[in-house]
């Protein structure tokens, strides 16, 4: 699963981390969280809930330097000791991703190396000591067509993108999906859903003017624009002191004290579960 919007500030980061979240704690699923954003707010989420401290040199850059050659999963893979998330392993991102990632393509355009960078995370993860380790894996992608978000469009099934309910944002996505669909073809052509999530809405129940913005997202012209199977989740996720409060404590939202907002885990529990429903192996 890739969550992915090229529009940023739509909450893909707090979305994905959560979503990790239900899927270890409500559905006893084993999760790998994939960080291909070299700001690494993912990564940053996901280690201030453990032991760890500061960013270990355990990253996604040992994978993309070596081409999807063998590595050791370790090199990796970072279990998030002292976190409540025991069945999740994190692959770290950081901003040395960023120069990897450019000095790659170049390399590529110029024809320096012997392997298609596009698929490095492709390769990797569907080996069978991999795919036999995990039920779901989740990717943070970045807000940007960058070799990280061509490797997770590469690799993935499902898209899960967030908007906001107003109108610049839900032009976004139109734009976003109409370039997914100009490169799946060539690209992937087994990333066949799309789930549509409104996110940070002004509640739980739509205005009189997000209502009309999020019934274009589920009218006949984006049904049009995505080629493939579409999902409108129907868990809308609104603003909630929640999230700003588990940023300031070191947490994710899902992973707060009931006493705190207990509202907020169920929305994020009945938007786990609108994912987990159309997915064909859970």
């Amino acid at each position: 699963l890739t969550v992915m919007n090229l529009k940023g500030g739509v909450g893909k980061t707090t979305l994905a981390t959560n979503l990790a979240a239900h899927f270890d704690i409500g559905l006893g699923k084993r999760v790998l969280l994939i960080d291909l954003d070299f700001q690494g707010s993912a990564t940053t989420s996901l280690l201030a809930t453990t032991a760890i401290g500061a960013l270990p040199d355990v990253k996604i850059d040992h994978l993309f330097e070596n081409g999807a050659q063998p590595v050791s999963i370790n090199d990796v893979q970072l279990p998030l000791t002292g976190s409540d998330l025991s069945k999740t392993k994190l692959a770290p991102c950081g901003y040395s991703f960023a120069a990897l990632e450019n000095r790659l393509m170049v390399q590529w355009l110029l024809q320096e190396i012997d392997h298609d960078p596009r698929y490095i995370l492709a390769e990797y993860l569907y080996r069978p000591s991999i795919r036999k380790n995990y039920d779901v894996v989740i990717i943070d992608a970045p807000p940007r067509l960058s070799l990280g978000a061509i490797n997770a469009l590469a690799a993935s099934h499902s898209l899960i993108i967030p908007t906001l309910p107003d109108r610049i944002s839900v032009e976004a996505v139109r734009n976003f999906v109409q370039q997914a669909n100009a490169i799946k073809p060539s690209l992937n052509s087994h990333l066949s859903r799309a789930f549509f999530v409104c996110n940070r809405s002004s509640g739980a129940d739509l205005t009189s003017i997000e209502q009309p913005i999020w019934d274009i997202v589920q009218g006949d012209d984006y049904s049009k624009a995505w080629r493939g199977i579409r999902h409108i989740v129907p868990t809308i996720i609104p603003r909630r002191a929640a999230f700003a409060n588990a940023t300031f404590n070191r947490t994710l939202a899902y992973l707060q004290n009931d006493n705190i907002d207990p509202k907020t885990k169920d929305i994020l529990s009945a938007f786990g579960d609108d994912i987990a429903r159309e997915l064909n192996n859970l």
